[in-house]
C-alpha cells in the first residue's frame, strides 16, 4: 500500500516554487480524469502518485545529478542530455533516496514523461499526456491537446508527440521513435 498522504507531504515540503506544486497537484488530478474518462486499465493510485512525483527532481541542481552518476556508477554521457529532461532521468534515484519509495512502473513513467518512448505502458501514456495538458498549462498547443484528449486519448498522445518532434530543436531519439509508432492515431 502506498502512503499517499506522506508523499503529498514530502512533495509539498520539497518544492520552493508554488507554481511547481500547483502543476504537480494538477498533473496528479489530470491522471485520474484521463483514466476515468477513457476507462483505462491503469491503477488510479499509481497514476496519482506518478503525477505527484513526476517533477520531484525538477528543482535539483546539476551538481546533484553529477553526484548520482558517481554514486550509482552511471554512464556520464547521461549528463549531456538537455537539462529539461534530467529531472525525469534522475527523479527515480532521488525519490528512492529521499522518500524510501520504489515502484518500477511509476519510475518508468516518471523517466519518460517529458519525451515518451515507443513502448509506453498505459501508465506511461497517462503521465506523458497529463503533464502536457494539466489545467495550469495555458499554451495554445496544450489547450488544443487537452480538447483532443476529451474525445480521443491515443490521438492526444500522438498530437503531443507530433508537437515535440516538429517544434523542439533536436528532439530526443525516443520521442522520434514514439512519434513514428503513434502518428497513425492522428
Amino acid at each position: 500500500m502506498i502512503d499517499v498522504k506522506n508523499i503529498i507531504s514530502k512533495v509539498k515540503s520539497k518544492f520552493t516554487n508554488e507554481n511547481r506544486l500547483i502543476h504537480t497537484l494538477n498533473v496528479a488530478k489530470k491522471t485520474q480524469e484521463l483514466i476515468i474518462q477513457h476507462d483505462l486499465e491503469v491503477n488510479l493510485q499509481k497514476a496519482y502518485v506518478a503525477g505527484l512525483l513526476h517533477d520531484y527532481a525538477k528543482e535539483e541542481i546539476f551538481e546533484r545529478f553529477r553526484e548520482i552518476v558517481q554514486k550509482y556508477n552511471l554512464d556520464e554521457s547521461i549528463l549531456q542530455q538537455p537539462f529539461s529532461i534530467l529531472h525525469a532521468l534522475f527523479g527515480p534515484y532521488i525519490i528512492k533516496e529521499e522518500l524510501d519509495f520504489e515502484d518500477e512502473e511509476i519510475f518508468q513513467a516518471i523517466t519518460y514523461h517529458p519525451i515518451g518512448h515507443s513502448n509506453m505502458s498505459l501508465l506511461d501514456e497517462v503521465l506523458f499526456l497529463a503533464d502536457f495538458i494539466s489545467d495550469d498549462r495555458t499554451y495554445d498547443i496544450c489547450i488544443e491537446v487537452r480538447e483532443i484528449a476529451k474525445k480521443n486519448f491515443s490521438k492526444a498522445v500522438a498530437k503531443k508527440l507530433e508537437y515535440l518532434v516538429t517544434n523542439i530543436p533536436n528532439p530526443h531519439q525516443e520521442t522520434i521513435k514514439a512519434y513514428e509508432k503513434y502518428k497513425q492515431y492522428l
